[in-house]
């Protein structure tokens, strides 16, 4: 797995740090919630402290060749003719120019089960493009699948806080919340000495906190975990119609960061 360092700088004991998480926004789908997407982008180029992680299946990508196709789930953009002529590339350039202006933001970028896919499929590299293509220059981006991050804030005349996330998509599928409860448990026991572990794919939002002992300086320390999995920025697709799935609460989740107190809040917000 591969593993990011970042390094951020601040000045007051009182600044705070935003973090917010974005997937499973399948931008081309007609019921994607892009306008949500935009508000969050505007966000994220605006707000001094506030960044952005990136969870995978930013867009839908599709092809015609996969069974889940229905043109009946497109938005209306796709059917221009400069779409129809390379959907994945209209679809990856669009969701570039909303997130344009993000990229020194970008903490990291997971790659989701449909930029595999597609991938695999159809010899397209769209995860690649995206990565390429919101130009950061701060460093590396790129975690494929699953990897780790490393956010090292640092205080002028002062000491240095570190926070360790484990972020995947997530593979992990059923029904019912316990599925995913249970999968999101897995994930924290089977890595050490991360404070966060986020996941997206299934579509539920969840925040659980796992608890550990962790060695200190004279006696053991508690410390929760917090464990996320990511709500979706798109619903009511016709394939969730065929296998009769239920409805799902559409948003985001942010993490709110206090570096001097060594606090982290996590907020879910539902549209």
């Amino acid at each position: 797995m591969r593993c990011l360092e970042r390094a951020t700088d601040y000045k007051s004991r009182s600044d705070v740090f935003r973090l917010v998480l974005i997937g499973d926004v399948h931008l081309g789908n007609l019921h994607t919630r892009e306008d949500t997407l935009r508000q969050l982008a505007r966000r994220i180029k605006e707000e001094p402290n506030t960044y952005w992680a990136g969870l995978g299946d930013y867009c839908e990508f599709i092809g015609k060749s996969d069974p889940r196709h229905d043109s009946d789930d497109w938005a209306d953009w796709l059917f221009e003719r400069d779409a129809l002529r390379d959907i994945a590339r209209a679809e990856y350039e669009r969701f570039l120019r909303i997130m344009e202006g993000t990229g020194d933001k970008c903490l990291a970028l997971i790659e989701g089960n449909h930029e595999a896919a597609i991938r695999k499929h159809s010899e397209c590299d769209v995860y690649s493009a995206i990565v390429d293509g919101l130009k950061c220059k701060a460093g590396m981006l790129r975690l494929d699948h699953r990897g780790f991050l490393t956010w090292r804030f640092r205080r002028k005349q002062g000491s240095t806080w570190t926070l360790r996330f484990y972020l995947t998509h997530g593979s992990n599928g059923g029904r019912r919340p316990g599925s995913t409860a249970n999968r999101l448990e897995d994930l924290a026991n089977q890595v050490d000495g991360v404070d966060l572990v986020i996941q997206g794919h299934t579509h539920k939002a969840m925040h659980l906190t796992p608890t550990k002992f962790r060695i200190g300086k004279d006696s053991s320390e508690t410390v929760p975990i917090h464990a996320l999995n990511i709500p979706p920025l798109c619903g009511d697709m016709i394939y969730a119609d065929s296998k009769d799935m239920g409805a799902l609460a559409l948003g985001w989740q942010e993490l709110v960061i206090t570096p001097d107190k060594e606090r982290v809040q996590v907020i879910t917000e539902f549209i």
